[in-house]
């Protein structure tokens, strides 16, 4: 039994490695099944249908949640480790997780042979997706705009940021909690660390390298659907070089500051 734990912020390009990922039918595939919007989309999440209406009672009693106060612990419920065996009850199972940052251990206490790979977007990008992710609420002629906004709350990173005490603009909040999540991350040592960037500009490359932690032979999947990727907002505004990244995490930028 082989089994992949993709973890990523939300808004880090999970859901078209999921998509893509879908195409292998010898997995059973999960979006976000932590997610409290998850319960009763089971059919819809899974690209395994019969596997799912064979295994749909046990998945639907053992179903749990992680809410927002949960997820900056590093600790899993029984419930949710229950949960997390259910899902892997399938011959191969992919499970695209995005509240589990600080329970990389937990998680592989749970399933000992999982593959546990790190999804990481560029702190900018990944900031600019949440305070301007249509491109359209704020004008790019005028960048004070973009760095004073307070309301960024569409993916619930409003919240977790005052539940981890910090304070500032929306750019400052969601950079202090894009370096919290990844050096927890980081420090229990996933299995692979994939830059969003680099990945989107060449999908294939890190599939095979997937496949080839996993021991299974790599069958040839569409990537069509993957664009290159979107740059931060207004990237050369020196507001940026305020976020003072952490050296550690300086190796998953990937724009030149």
């Amino acid at each position: 039994m082989k089994h992949v734990i993709l973890l990523g912020l939300r808004r880090s390009g999970t859901t078209i490695t999921y998509k893509i990922f879908t195409q292998d039918k010898r997995f059973t595939c999960f979006k976000e099944p932590f997610s409290f919007y998850t319960y009763a989309k089971f059919k819809k999440r899974l690209q395994n249908f019969e596997s799912f209406c064979e295994n749909r009672f046990r998945l639907e009693r053992e179903f749990s949640y992680i809410f927002n106060e949960d997820e900056i612990n590093s600790e899993l419920s029984e419930r949710n480790k229950q949960f997390l065996k259910a899902l892997c009850q399938f011959e191969h199972s992919y499970l695209d997780i995005t509240r589990c940052h600080f329970k990389i251990n937990e998680l592989r206490k749970t399933i000992p042979n999982a593959l546990i790979i790190l999804l990481i977007r560029d702190v900018r990008a990944w900031i600019t997706s949440h305070i301007n992710p249509s491109a359209k609420i704020v004008n790019a002629d005028r960048s004070e705009d973009f760095f004073k906004a307070d309301k960024f709350n569409t993916w619930r990173y409003q919240e977790i940021g005052e539940l981890l005490g910090f304070k500032g603009y929306g750019h400052q909040v969601l950079s202090k909690a894009w370096q919290s999540y990844h050096l927890a991350a980081i420090k229990s040592h996933p299995d692979l660390i994939i830059q969003f960037e680099k990945f989107a500009y060449d999908p294939e490359k890190y599939f095979k390298e997937m496949y080839s932690h996993l021991d299974i032979d790599y069958e040839s999947l569409d990537f069509s659907e993957m664009h290159e990727p979107n740059k931060p907002f207004v990237m050369q505004d020196k507001s940026w070089n305020n976020l003072k990244v952490n050296k550690e995490l300086e190796k998953y930028i990937y724009w030149k500051w």
